[in-house]
């Protein structure tokens, strides 16, 4: 297949999750939120594997991203309260805002990793070394002193 056409049925797959996903937190229920998000990850990366084009800085992307997705459902479901009285008061929990916080650090990590390292590797060529040919001879250590010779 076009390796266009895997980006394509990979980021798919991802915004169905994220449909159901949705669809599941208007429905108040984040645990099959969480679970259709994380199928939907896992589906991107077995079709990446399949298709042999897993690109790790997407993939760090993609978790960084779900990690802070889930972090900021769980701020408004949790860490904020409104209250009844008075008119329009909010309280904040304190646990649940350093859960957040904690979830929104580990999620941050893939990015900081992705950007640590360096994106362009160059490996080196392998140079083809000719042992047993008549027109070279092997350089004697007075050559390569000397520097007269030639590679």
């Amino acid at each position: 297949m076009n390796l266009s056409l895997h980006s394509f049925i990979k980021n798919i797959f991802v915004l169905i999750g994220l449909v159901i996903s949705t669809s599941f937190i208007i429905d108040k229920n984040l645990t099959l939120a969480f679970i259709s998000l994380t199928l939907s990850i896992f589906t991107w990366i077995f079709i990446s594997l399949l298709s042999d084009d897993l690109n790790v800085g997407h993939l760090n992307i993609l978790i960084a991203s779900a990690g802070c997705l889930c972090a900021i459902i769980i701020f408004f479901f949790f860490a904020v309260e409104a209250l009844p009285l008075p008119e329009g008061a909010i309280m904040f929990h304190p646990y649940w805002i350093a859960v957040t916080l904690g979830i929104f650090l580990i999620s941050c990590v893939p990015v900081i990793y992705n950007k640590a390292m360096p994106q362009d590797l160059k490996i080196e060529e392998k140079k083809k070394v000719v042992v047993d040919n008549d027109e070279w001879e092997e350089a004697s250590s007075d050559d390569i002193e000397s520097g007269n010779y030639t590679t």
